[in-house]
């Protein structure tokens, strides 16, 4: 994309945005201004940087509109794998669906710090509701690289899912992202 905007300086621009940022999961998670700053002030090519990460990202949440959410689904691990790789804070994210477990909305509900993320109840039940969710899935990373339930981790989920079912709302799971690997811990009987 960068040879649309930048012609036969693209390799250069290409080794420049990678020798700043250290990976292509930086640059793609750049911000525009900080893109435009490396690529002296070539505005047009970093728009076209954050419209591949669009396209990019576009093409895995479409495996999340094929049938219903499973925790165990092979293309939903792979893109949160990538959606949750790389960050140095815990983030929670809910994949909310429709009582047959059909996708509804994907949100980041939480950045916490290195070790840890919350949520409060009334805004993860709150937006359940909004949206007129009856399903949520919960993911959440490990910075450390640990993909395994802390007993915070577990605590909080057993609390999430008790007033869960009293809204007549079903937990589908809770992963977590550790490294390369994701935990389920609902196969862990977590809860």
């Amino acid at each position: 994309m960068l040879r649309i905007a930048l012609g036969d300086e693209a390799p250069a621009a290409a080794e420049r945005l990678l020798q700043e940022l250290a990976s292509l999961r930086n640059v793609v998670n750049a911000d525009i201004e900080r893109l435009t700053s490396i690529l002296n002030g070539q505005r047009l090519a970093a728009q076209l940087v954050v419209a591949a990460k669009d396209l990019i990202e576009a093409s895995f949440t479409e495996a999340l509109t094929d049938g219903p959410i499973c925790a165990s689904d092979k293309h939903l691990l792979t893109y949160l794998g990538r959606r949750m790789k790389g960050r140095r804070q815990e983030t929670l994210l809910a994949l909310f669906a429709d009582q047959n477990c059909h996708f509804i909305r994907e949100e980041e509900l939480g950045i916490g710090s290195a070790w840890s993320v919350a949520v409060r109840p009334r805004t993860l039940f709150g937006r359940a509701l909004a949206l007129d969710a009856r399903s949520i899935l919960l993911v959440h990373n490990h910075p450390s690289g640990e993909a395994r339930a802390s007993e915070s981790d577990i605590n909080s989920t057993r609390h999430l899912v008790q007033q869960a079912k009293q809204l007549d709302i079903f937990i589908i799971d809770h992963l977590i992202v550790g490294g390369s690997q994701i935990y389920s811990m609902k196969k862990g009987r977590n809860w």
